[in-house]
């Protein structure tokens, strides 16, 4: 498979510093992916009939976004004049010259020839971004890009140009011959492709906003606002060279769970999602069968006393443990305690050992059972507290919906006494004792609250004792944090496709380029 990394330049950009700033930042990780060539593309400035020229410009005319600073019509006007002052260049070795105009209102010209040379030249897919464009490489590659013709960032009914979009080399071959008509190519080529029966695959890690060690967004326009200098560049790949604190989903299973499916019900699911993420693992800890000692035995059975009936019942059922012969998978982590419902305290020890032991700053602690949204959970603020989850008795979490604990948390908990056969409780008085208080957050596992599209809850406890839980649940679950329930569309924006959601970018309304299409 031949990748391309095609990125729109000018003339201009290879005078003023434009493309060195992107070879001193993400293209510096070029290396590590052999299987990615990169160029630039700049226009000569050769005019010719293969376009319509009084349509372009005239689809110009108007074109200003005040969300963004830009009044697109000024600047085709200037940059058509700036063109012509411009000096050629000596091409470098990773700069191609196309036989086409360096201006602006011409961008949609220049994609085509770019597209033209790269189908000449056997790629399979091209990654077409511009100057301004910041790329986190290893994202890239493993984006899945491969299973769709035509990817890119939501922007109405076009695609957000300045992010970047993957084309197919099936797709590809659609505008080869085609005369442009339209000017901007983020709404000229999606039009061509989608009247071709090509659909734009939407992705929002495509973005406006900024690529960061600790979300999971694929690239960033960096200039979005007006008025970008490769500063701006500079500052986020010092950002991206940043160590992460890295965190772990620890979820307590059983040899059962791990038999029965509900091990892999996580992994057809959100376990998916975590995969987008560098700085975020998941394990699932099963117990050997190793007994504790009768004095650890004598100090949960006050607790035990305590616990309502169906609790008991599952205490009472998993005690007795048979040989252990299961082989762990790789994502499985076998640790020596009792596998029973008793002894899920004992458990959580082990496994918040192996997380510090393994160099983790942050535990997510939960079970098989518990529905994570992945994306929410890593924007949900994890690293401002050292104990966050559901507060429902004022000393410890709703563990079935899981909960946060800091390394300094974590710390903690492990050099406390095992005396209560509830995880959560123990932990929550644990740390109670210990001078840590939660940070109630009701987004983990509101009662009766699904996680969704369109709202903000996290997380969601599947099962509630004395229930018996069915993994299909979780399928759902997942399924239905996809879906955007919500049927709001502004009246201001009749145009607007009735898709559940104003139309928004980057949290702000975008004015002129939803109701005025570019053909």
């Amino acid at each position: 498979m031949k990748v391309l990394i095609a990125i729109a330049s000018c003339r201009r950009d290879t005078h003023n510093g434009f493309n060195q700033a992107v070879r001193d930042t993400w293209l510096k990780d070029i290396a590590k992916f052999p299987e990615i060539d990169y160029k630039f593309f700049v226009g000569d400035g050769t005019v010719s009939n293969d376009y319509d020229d009084a349509a372009i410009w005239a689809l110009s005319k108007g074109a200003v976004d005040k969300n963004r600073g830009m009044n697109y019509e000024e600047k085709c006007i200037r940059r058509a004049q700036e063109a012509f002052a411009e000096p050629q260049i000596t091409p470098q070795a990773d700069e191609i010259v196309l036989q086409c105009p360096d201006d602006y209102v011409h961008i949609s010209v220049k994609v085509r020839e770019m597209f033209r040379w790269a189908y000449a030249h056997g790629y399979d897919f091209v990654f077409k971004c511009e100057t301004d464009t910041y790329v986190e490489l290893a994202r890239l590659m493993r984006s899945g890009f491969e299973k769709h013709d035509f990817i890119g960032g939501p922007n109405g009914r076009c695609v957000a140009g300045g992010a970047g979009w993957w084309v197919s080399r099936k797709t590809m071959a659609l505008v080869l011959d085609e005369q442009v008509k339209g000017f901007g190519d983020d709404c000229w080529f999606p039009i061509i492709a989608q009247a071709k029966g090509i659909v734009l695959h939407h992705d929002k890690r495509y973005s406006d906003d900024p690529v960061t060690p600790y979300n999971n967004i694929i690239t960033t326009h960096v200039g979005f606002k007006a008025g970008y200098t490769p500063e701006r560049m500079y500052t986020l790949r010092k950002m991206m060279d940043v160590v992460p604190k890295r965190a772990i989903i620890t979820i307590s299973s059983w040899v059962t769970g791990a038999m029965n499916g509900d091990n892999q019900a996580v992994r057809d699911t959100y376990a998916q999602d975590i995969a987008e993420y560098d700085n975020l693992s998941y394990r699932f800890f099963i117990g050997d069968g190793t007994p504790i000692s009768a004095e650890d035995e004598k100090r949960l059975e006050p607790s035990f006393v305590k616990a309502g009936r169906g609790h008991k019942e599952k205490v009472v059922s998993t005690k007795v443990q048979a040989p252990f012969t299961y082989t762990p998978k790789d994502d499985e982590v076998i640790v020596p305690c009792p596998d029973g419902y008793f002894y899920m305290s004992h458990k959580t020890w082990h496994s918040h050992r192996w997380a510090l032991d393994h160099g983790y700053d942050y535990v997510f602690q939960c079970f098989p059972d518990t529905f994570i949204d992945v994306h929410k959970l890593m924007k949900s603020g994890y690293r401002d507290h050292d104990f966050i989850g559901l507060d429902v008795h004022k000393n410890f979490c709703a563990g079935g919906c899981g909960y946060w604990l800091s390394r300094k948390a974590t710390e903690a908990i492990l050099s406390a006494p095992i005396d209560d056969w509830a995880e959560d409780r123990w932990i929550g008085n644990s740390l109670k004792a210990r001078g840590i208080h939660i940070h109630h957050d009701g987004r983990y596992g509101a009662p009766g609250f699904h996680p969704a599209a369109n709202n903000d809850l996290i997380t969601e406890h599947l099962c509630a004792t004395p229930e018996v839980y069915k993994n299909n649940k979780m399928r759902d679950a997942y399924a239905q944090s996809k879906v955007d329930v919500s049927s709001v569309v502004m009246d201001k924006y009749p145009n607007a496709k009735k898709h559940g959601r104003a139309p928004l970018r980057n949290n702000l309304v975008i004015d002129w380029f939803d109701t005025h299409p570019r053909k």
